[in-house]
C-alpha cells in the first residue's frame, strides 16, 4: 500500500508535466525573488558597513583658510578629538583626446602621507603604494580609470586653469570608499602628496580639516565638537566658511539602499504569496479531478491522514523541484547584481558569499507557502465520504448553480445580437469565483505595479525637468575666484552660438541666531531678479523682483532646517564677518542641492560691496543638444583662460541631467524586474487556470462538439476567457495602480532625493500596457485553446 501510495504521486507529477512545470516555475519565480533581493541586500550592506569601517570615515569636515599641519596636530589633541588631518583638494583639467579641448574634470586631493592616512583612508589596489612617492606620482579611484580614458602607468596632462600644465604619472590605482562612480559626479578622483602642490607654487598649506570624535557615534558631542574647532581655529587667525557634518556610523548610501531593498523585498514576499495562490487553484482541481480516486482509495482502506499525507507529499515535491532551480539561480543572480551596483556605489567586494540564513529563508517560503496553500483543498477533499466520491460529478457539479451573472449573462444572450461563443466565454469566466478571485489577484497586483513603477519613471522625469527649471541656460562655468563682469560677459558674448550670457555670484552663509551662534552652512545664489535663466515653481510667496533691497526666496530645504520661521518673517544672515537681515518672501521646491537662498544680485553685491563681481558665468546658446553644450562649453573654457580666467568647473545643462537620471535608471530598472517576474506568476497562474478549467470542462466541450460547434468556435471561446480575465485585471489594477504608484513615487524620491517626487500618472503606459495583457492572456490561453479544439468527440464523451 505504501508503495503505490508514493507511485501514484510520481505518476501524478510525472503524467501532468505542464501542470507540474508551471506549478514549480510560478513557486520558483517567488524563491527566486526573495533570494535574490534578500541575498544582494545582505551581501551589499555588509560590504558597505566593512568598507566604511575600514576607510576610518571623519566625523566633520570644515572648510577653511589655508592652515599648517601644526594646526591639525594641535586640534587632534584636543578633548574628544581621536583623529584629525589636513586635506587640500584642487579641481583640473585633464586631456583625454587629441583635440585641446577633449578634458575631463579630476578632483585631487593631496595629503600629508599617503602610507600613514588616519581618516577616510585609500587602499591601494595595484602599482607600487608609495613607499618613496615622488612629487609627480598621481593613485587615481580604480573606478575613474575608465571616465580619464587612461591605465595605469600612463601619463597625464593636467591644466590648472591659470595655463600652467603638468604632466603627472599614474603610479597605481586606489580604492575611495567614500566616493561615487566617476560617472556620477562627472569628474574624476586622484590622490597625491602634499609635495606636488608645493611643487606647483600652491604651497604645503590645507584647505580642509577633517576629524573624528572619540564618540563618533554621538551627532550632538560632533556638533559641540564643530563649535570648538571653529572657534580654536578662528583664534589661530583663520575663518571657517562650512562644515559639513554626516551621520555618524553610516555610509553615504546606507538609508538609500535599505529604503530601496525594503521595497524589492516586499515585492518578493508578494511574488511568492501569490505563487502560493497558483498551487491553491492546482491542488483544488488535482482533488477535484480526483475525488473518485479518493473513493477508491478509501473503499480499499485508506485512511484521511494517508491520503493527505500523499497530496501533502506532492506540494513539497513541487517545492523541492522549485528550490532546486531557484536557489542557486537566486545566489549567482544576487552576486551579479552586487557587483553591478559597485559600479554606482564604488564598493569593493572582498567576500562573495551569501549568508546561509537567505536560503534557508527561501526553503522555508518555497516549501511553507505551497503547503499552507495546500492546506484546505487537501483537508477538504480528503474528508469526503467514500458514497460521496464514488457518486460525485466532480467540481464542476457547483457550477449548475445559477447565480445572479449567470443569469445575467443568460438574459444577454437572449437580448443582444452577440456572438454565442463569445456569450459563452463571458459565462464560463465567472463560474469559478474563487478561482478567478486568485487568478485575478496575481494579475491586478502584476498591472499595478508594472504601472506604478512606469509612474515612477514619468515623475522621476517630471522631477528633473522641475530640477531644470534652476539651470534655464546651456552652460555654467565656476571661476575660481571672483573676476568683474564686466571683464568676463563680454569674452563670452562677442563668440558665435552665444545668444545670451548672465553673470552670477554665489556664496556660503549661516544664520546669525539671537544668542551669537550659527547654523550650519548655507547656500547663496545671488541672480539678476529678472533672470530668466531660473524660474523655479513657487509653493508660497513671491519670486525676487527688481528693487528688491531685503527679500530673499528661500527653499523647502532651509525651512526644514530652520522650523522657527515662516514666509514673511526676518533672518539675519552672516557672510566672511558681514552680517545682513532678510526678509523671506518667498519659498521654492528644493532642487536636492541642500539648504539654498536665493536673493538679487544687484540687492546682495551692494549689502557684501561686491558689486560687479561673479563667481561663475550662464550661457544661453543657439544649440541645446549635448554634443553642441560640450563643443561649446570647450569652447569657452579655452577663451576664457586665455584671457587669464581660472574655470573651476564647467558643467552642461544636459550632462547635470544626465547624472541626475543615472542612479534613477538603476532604480527603476530593479522595480521593472520585480514588475516582470510579478507579471511572469500572473501569466502562469492564467496559464493554470485556463489548463484547469479545460479539464473540468471535457464533457461540456465534447457536447458543443456533438451539436456541430467548430475547432475554430472551441478556440475562440477559450481564448475569449483568457481575455476576458486579462481585461478585468487591466481595469482593476490600473485603478490599483494609482495609490500605489504614489507611494512608490513618494519612497524612492526621499530613499534618493529626501524629497518626494513630483507625482506624474503614467497614462500612456496605462493604455500600453492594456495592449501586453491582451497579447499575454491570448498566449497564456493560447495551449489550451489548442487542446481543446484537438479533443474528438469520442475522447471527450469517454472521459473519466
Amino acid at each position: 500500500m505504501v508503495a503505490t501510495r508514493w507511485r501514484k504521486v510520481l505518476l501524478d507529477l510525472w503524467s501532468h508535466k505542464f501542470r507540474t512545470l508551471l506549478v514549480v516555475a510560478a513557486i520558483a519565480v517567488g524563491v527566486f525573488a526573495v533570494g535574490l533581493v534578500s541575498g544582494a541586500k545582505s551581501l551589499l550592506l555588509r560590504e558597505l558597513d566593512r568598507g566604511y569601517q575600514a576607510s576610518q570615515a571623519s566625523s566633520a569636515t570644515l572648510y577653511t583658510t589655508p592652515f599648517t599641519n601644526e594646526l591639525a596636530e594641535r586640534i587632534a589633541r584636543m578633548p574628544g578629538v581621536a583623529a584629525a588631518e589636513g586635506r587640500r583638494r584642487l579641481t583640473v583639467k585633464v586631456q583625454v583626446g587629441p583635440n585641446e579641448n577633449d578634458t575631463r574634470d579630476l578632483l585631487i586631493t593631496a595629503v600629508p602621507d599617503l602610507t600613514v592616512m588616519q581618516l577616510d583612508k585609500v587602499h591601494p589596489i595595484t602599482g607600487a603604494w608609495p613607499a618613496n612617492m615622488r612629487s609627480d606620482d598621481i593613485f587615481i579611484e580604480q573606478l575613474s580609470l575608465d571616465f580619464l580614458q587612461a591605465a595605469s602607468g600612463d601619463t597625464l596632462t593636467i591644466d590648472l586653469g591659470d595655463g600652467t600644465l603638468k604632466t603627472l604619472t599614474i603610479a597605481g590605482l586606489v580604492h575611495d570608499a567614500n566616493v561615487p562612480n566617476a560617472q556620477v559626479p562627472n569628474r574624476a578622483f586622484g590622490y597625491v602628496s602634499i609635495n606636488l602642490l608645493d611643487s606647483l607654487g600652491l604651497g604645503d598649506t590645507y584647505t580642509e580639516l577633517r576629524y573624528r570624535a572619540a564618540d563618533a557615534t554621538n551627532l550632538d558631542a560632533i556638533y559641540t565638537l564643530n563649535n570648538a574647532i571653529e572657534t580654536q581655529i578662528e583664534r589661530s587667525g583663520g575663518t571657517v566658511f562650512s562644515t559639513d557634518t554626516p551621520t555618524p556610523g553610516e555610509h553615504w548610501a546606507q538609508d538609500i539602499i535599505e529604503t530601496l531593498v525594503m521595497l524589492f523585498i516586499l515585492f518578493g514576499v508578494l511574488i511568492m504569496v501569490l505563487s502560493g495562490f497558483l498551487v491553491v487553484n492546482t491542488i483544488t482541481a488535482l482533488m477535484a479531478q480526483q475525488i473518485k480516486q479518493i473513493g477508491v482509495m478509501k473503499l480499499v482502506g485508506a485512511r484521511r491522514r494517508q491520503i493527505m499525507g500523499m497530496y501533502f507529499t506532492m506540494v513539497a515535491a513541487y517545492g523541492l523541484l522549485a528550490l532546486f532551480v531557484a536557489v542557486p539561480l537566486s545566489i549567482i543572480a544576487a552576486q551579479r547584481i552586487v557587483l553591478f551596483a559597485t559600479d554606482l556605489l564604488n564598493v569593493q567586494i572582498v567576500d562573495k558569499s551569501i549568508p546561509a540564513s537567505i536560503m534557508w529563508q527561501q526553503v522555508a517560503g518555497g516549501l511553507g507557502i505551497p503547503l499552507a496553500a495546500a492546506l484546505w483543498p487537501v483537508i477538504n477533499g480528503a474528508r469526503i465520504t467514500t458514497h460521496k466520491a464514488l457518486n460525485s460529478l466532480g467540481i464542476d457539479q457547483a457550477s449548475a448553480r445559477q447565480g445572479f451573472l449567470e443569469r445575467l449573462f443568460a438574459q444577454m444572450q437572449q437580448v443582444l445580437p452577440l456572438q454565442r461563443p463569445f456569450i459563452i466565454s463571458l459565462r464560463n469566466t465567472i463560474r469559478k469565483k474563487g478561482r478567478l478571485a486568485l487568478t485575478l489577484a496575481t494579475l491586478i497586483m502584476g498591472t499595478a505595479l508594472f504601472i506604478g513603477v512606469l509612474s515612477v519613471r514619468s515623475s522621476v522625469q517630471r522631477t528633473l525637468d522641475d530640477f531644470m527649471r534652476y539651470h534655464r541656460y546651456d552652460i555654467s562655468l565656476a571661476f575660481s575666484r571672483p573676476y568683474r563682469a564686466a571683464q568676463v560677459e563680454p569674452l563670452v558674448a562677442q563668440l558665435p552660438g552665444v545668444v545670451a550670457v548672465e553673470s552670477w555670484l554665489n556664496s556660503s552663509v549661516r544664520r546669525l541666531y539671537a544668542d551669537d551662534t550659527t547654523s550650519e552652512s548655507i547656500s547663496l545664489v545671488a541672480a539678476p531678479a529678472e533672470s530668466a535663466f531660473m524660474a523655479p515653481t513657487l509653493e508660497a510667496g513671491r519670486w525676487l523682483q527688481s528693487g528688491d533691497a531685503d527679500a530673499i526666496v528661500v527653499n523647502t530645504d532651509f525651512m526644514d532646517d530652520q522650523p522657527d520661521l515662516a514666509l514673511g518673517d526676518v533672518v539675519e544672515l552672516e557672510d566672511n564677518g558681514r552680517s545682513h537681515i532678510w526678509q523671506i518672501v518667498g519659498i521654492v521646491p528644493t532642487a536636492a542641492n541642500g539648504p539654498t537662498v536665493y536673493v538679487d544680485y544687484a540687492a546682495y553685491t551692494h549689502a557684501t560691496r561686491d558689486v560687479g563681481q561673479a563667481t561663475s558665468l550662464k550661457v544661453l546658446t543657439a544649440q541645446h543638444d549635448a554634443a553642441s553644450q560640450e563643443e561649446m562649453a570647450d569652447l569657452l573654457t579655452t577663451r576664457l583662460e586665455n584671457a587669464g580666467i581660472r574655470i573651476s568647473n564647467g558643467r552642461t545643462t544636459e550632462g547635470i541631467r544626465e547624472s541626475n537620471r543615472y542612479a534613477f535608471n538603476i532604480i527603476v530598472g530593479f522595480l521593472v524586474l520585480m514588475a516582470v517576474l510579478l507579471a511572469t506568476v500572473g501569466s502562469l497562474g492564467l496559464t493554470t487556470t485556463m489548463s484547469i478549467n479545460i479539464l473540468e470542462r471535457i464533457r461540456e466541450i465534447g457536447v458543443l462538439r456533438a451539436i456541430g460547434a467548430s475547432d475554430n468556435a472551441v478556440r475562440l471561446i477559450v481564448l475569449g476567457e483568457g481575455v476576458t480575465i486579462g481585461l478585468l485585471s487591466w481595469i482593476f489594477g490600473s485603478v490599483l495602480a494609482i495609490p500605489l504608484s504614489q507611494l512608490l513615487s513618494r519612497t524612492v524620491g526621499m530613499a534618493l532625493l529626501g524629497i518626494p517626487l513630483n507625482y506624474s500618472f503614467a497614462t500612456g503606459w496605462t493604455f500600453l500596457w492594456l495592449g501586453i495583457v491582451i497579447i499575454l492572456a491570448a498566449i497564456a490561453s493560447l495551449g489550451p485553446a489548442r487542446s481543446a479544439s484537438k479533443l474528438t468527440i469520442r475522447e471527450v464523451l469517454a472521459y473519466e
